[in-house]
């Protein structure tokens, strides 16, 4: 049972697997994947029913209404969630495959430190566009890591 103002919804086992496939630092985005489902699932009976707060049903709501335009048939908010968890599993499988021995070592408020075997590159932000230190570069595979990141926008 959700907290008050929470919504539930059920994600498919065969999402559930998937997401639980992701391993830590194989991926611009796998240790925040894996942090966010450690604190999904953790201490649950069922780990297939979540539970989330107003104000992100909120926020996905708007965004959902927003792509609904460009989107003929029906989709519910539950279905909605499930793609949108479905898509990060696709991104993990994307990263791991062009993106192999590369991992997010630091995250500043206007960097990321990113490791490449036993080298660290910083990428930063200067004036909103991502620059390789290491060749001074815009357009390099640390920062088009970088940008494959959902933590890319925090810097």
């Amino acid at each position: 049972m959700p907290k008050p103002g929470w919504t539930s919804i059920t994600l498919p086992d065969k999402l559930l697997v998937e997401l639980n496939k992701i391993k830590p630092e194989s991926t611009p985005d796998s240790t925040f994947i894996q942090t966010l489902l450690e604190k999904i699932l953790s201490g649950k009976k069922d780990p297939s029913v979540i539970n989330l707060k107003p104000e992100l049903v909120k926020s996905l709501e708007a965004i959902q209404d927003e792509e609904l335009n460009n989107y003929i048939g029906e989709m519910d908010f539950e279905k909605y969630v499930n793609g949108l968890l479905e898509a990060v599993v696709k991104k993990y499988e994307f990263n791991k495959k062009y993106f192999p021995g590369l991992a997010i070592d630091e995250l500043a408020s206007k960097s990321i430190l990113i490791r490449e075997g036993k080298r660290s590159v910083r990428v930063k932000s200067e004036e909103g566009v991502l620059i390789c230190e290491a060749d001074n570069s815009r357009e390099c595979v640390h920062v088009r890591f970088a940008l494959a990141s959902v933590r890319a926008p925090k810097i």
